[in-house]
């Protein structure tokens, strides 16, 4: 069957959909990132020259700054991400504010990491601020992230 408008025409669906989904919203100042919706199953993220490699989950970008050696931030083989002894993740939010972040983590990869503002508890972030630069004691393995946002 087809789509008919009000005045008579038949819409024409959008031929270039965006392909990047939305994150998955929560309560209203909840959101959750997945990030097997992001990357392609066949897709490995590899970042070996030490500069930051930036990428975009609806609206928020984390960058990867690597120390450590190992090469991966995106490990298709388990649809996670991975960040390693002395790298540095930084989670922008743009202007929005956040106020926990909360890391699903997976083959018991759990740091610890630390904060340049705020406060971690085991795989938790708590504080106030639009960007949170997050540096790893230990491997760190995450498949989504929940940020909390001040209302």
């Amino acid at each position: 069957t087809s789509v008919t408008a009000a005045d008579g025409t038949t819409p024409t669906p959008d031929p270039t959909p965006d392909p990047e989904p939305e994150p998955t919203p929560g309560d209203e100042d909840v959101v959750v990132l997945t990030m097997a919706d992001y990357f392609s199953a066949a897709e490995e993220i590899v970042n070996t020259d030490g500069t930051a490699k930036s990428y975009k989950f609806g609206d928020y970008t984390f960058s990867f700054s690597k120390v450590n050696s190992n090469a991966s931030n995106y490990n298709a083989s388990d649809a996670g991400i991975r960040f390693y002894q002395g790298d540095v993740m930084n989670i922008d939010a743009g202007s929005k504010t956040m106020t926990k972040i909360e890391f699903e983590t997976y083959g018991g990869k759990t740091g610890p990491f630390t904060s340049n503002v705020g406060s971690v508890d085991g795989t938790t972030w708590t504080g106030s601020a639009s960007s949170v630069e997050l540096t790893a004691s230990a491997q760190v393995r995450f498949k989504s992230v929940t940020i909390t946002l001040a209302e």
